[in-house]
């Protein structure tokens, strides 16, 4: 009996290191977003500084994920109400493999998308973030702390979002 429990604190302890290691830089509302710096579809790097003092909206998605696919029209109809405002959208793409890069610049010109897409085909970005499921999305106010995060998407959300960065600017 007493092996017993002394395997069960074993394992509990071996979980709990575990997800702990595995989950990356989780970062919730409140805390500053980590800075990432990552290459657009035309071969330039940006970074989440470059965009100081702007309230930033990032996206982690896949072109093979269908709710990212459905986000699609409400960020972008986010992105152009915003465009002349202190406001910058970022679709950091997590596909990987082979081509990646071709493969997500024609679903961009596919779906029409013209806000910032980057690529985190390496996963840095991403685990910087402990995003686990896509989409993933972070409202960042003008010093880039975490006003809001949505793990998912639903039809809506792209109003929800529009108040909150209003609020914001």
């Amino acid at each position: 009996m007493r092996y017993h429990r002394l395997f069960l604190v074993v394992l509990i302890a071996f979980f709990l290191f575990s997800c702990q290691k595995n989950s990356g830089g989780v970062v919730e509302v409140g805390h500053t977003a980590p800075d990432f710096k990552t290459k657009t579809l035309d071969g330039k790097y940006i970074s989440l500084s470059d965009y100081k003092d702007k309230v930033v909206l990032i996206e982690f998605w896949a072109t093979w994920c269908p709710p990212c696919r459905a986000s699609i029209p409400e960020m972008e109809t986010l992105h152009k109400k915003f465009i002349d405002q202190d406001f910058v959208l970022i679709g950091v793409n997590v596909d990987e493999g082979e081509n990646v890069t071709d493969r997500v610049r024609a679903f961009v010109n596919q779906y029409n998308v013209t806000y910032t897409i980057v690529l985190d085909n390496e996963g840095r970005a991403s685990r910087k973030y402990g995003v686990m499921s896509i989409p993933a999305i972070y409202l960042l106010d003008r010093n880039h702390k975490i006003v809001k995060k949505y793990l998912g998407f639903s039809p809506g959300l792209g109003e929800e979002l529009a108040r909150q960065i209003e609020a914001l600017l």
